[in-house]
């Protein structure tokens, strides 16, 4: 992980009633089973949080994309939809190229499930939120709205007997400190929290959530801010 990762884990610790998972002791038979877990529980563990950073930088393979698709391109800055609004089967371009950028957001929630599942698993927690926490503190192609994409479009997804595909996540949290938000204020980096509609939280994991967030703008000495009801800076 990197360095944004090392300092939210410091944060995670400081929060009240935290517990790492990785300094709990484990039996022999909980050893055995070699599972993978998550990073934190919080709330006398009703809720998980697994946190996953976004390292992989995707701007190379986008840009022999774009060189293939005969794009000519200046120097500059450039919204993704935008540049293929004018082609033919731009729909199917846009859908190639969010898959080729955003692959690290997938990969990063499904992991997070899985760690989540099995730490439910391995502590005997059935009634437990899970909340994977995506940390982008390097790619700069992974804009804000792109990855909410995504990260819609991966909450959405089913198994083939009609079961959510990542039944263990009831909520994702997305910060950036890639981009920032000017104001009054000064600059801030930006977060989104997103529910996922397809798994009922079992616990308060929303207030939980809003906590978390301030806490975090706190933690770095920022302001914090609710934008719209789903962006908070």
């Amino acid at each position: 992980m990197g360095a944004l990762a090392d300092r939210f884990i410091q944060f995670c610790r400081t929060v009240q009633g935290a517990e790492e998972i990785d300094e709990l002791q484990q039996t022999p038979e909980q050893k055995s089973q070699k599972l993978k877990t998550a990073d934190f529980f919080f709330e006398n563990r009703t809720i998980i949080v697994e946190i996953k950073s976004l390292e992989s930088d995707t701007s190379p393979k986008f840009i022999s994309f774009l060189k293939n698709q005969e794009f000519d391109l200046g120097p500059g800055e450039y919204m993704v939809e935008d540049l293929f609004a004018s082609k033919l089967n731009g729909d199917e371009f846009f859908r190639t190229a969010t898959d080729m950028i955003a692959t690290a957001v997938a990969d990063g929630i499904a992991d997070g499930n899985r760690q989540i599942r099995d730490t439910k698993s391995l502590f005997g927690i059935n009634k437990a939120d899970g909340v994977v926490v995506l940390l982008n503190g390097l790619v700069e192609i992974l804009g804000p709205q792109l990855v909410l994409k995504r990260i819609m479009e991966r909450l959405r997804k089913l198994r083939q007997d009609g079961s959510p595909y990542h039944a263990h996540v009831s909520h994702i949290v997305y910060f950036s400190e890639k981009h920032l938000v000017e104001s009054q204020h000064g600059d801030s980096a930006i977060a989104f929290p997103v529910a996922n509609q397809l798994v009922p939280a079992v616990c308060d994991v929303g207030t939980f959530v809003s906590r978390l967030v301030e806490g975090w703008a706190k933690f770095n000495g920022r302001w914090f801010k609710v934008v719209g009801g789903e962006i908070v800076v």
